[in-house]
């Protein structure tokens, strides 16, 4: 069985790096294809929030967001840790 804790960090890196695949679409005038991509992200938060809980989502976006933070060199070493 799978640690719904670890599938949802996976899920909401997933969605980060999807958030920076639109980013790319509207920087080359894909606006159309970025508002779809954003529109089923959104959608995916839905679903994850109902699946694990809006705390739970959260702490998996927070978790995802210093993981690719700390992949750039950004974090101060005491948050690093994590």
């Amino acid at each position: 069985m799978t640690d719904p804790t670890e599938t949802a960090r996976m899920a909401a890196l997933w969605m980060m790096h999807s958030a920076a695949l639109s980013r790319l679409l509207r920087a080359h005038g894909r606006d159309d294809h970025a508002d779809q991509l954003e529109a089923a992200l959104s959608e995916v938060g839905n679903i994850l929030t109902a699946k694990i809980g809006e705390g739970a989502f959260t702490d998996a976006m927070d978790w995802a967001s210093a993981q690719l933070w700390d992949q750039q060199g950004y974090l101060p070493q005491s948050t690093a840790r994590h």
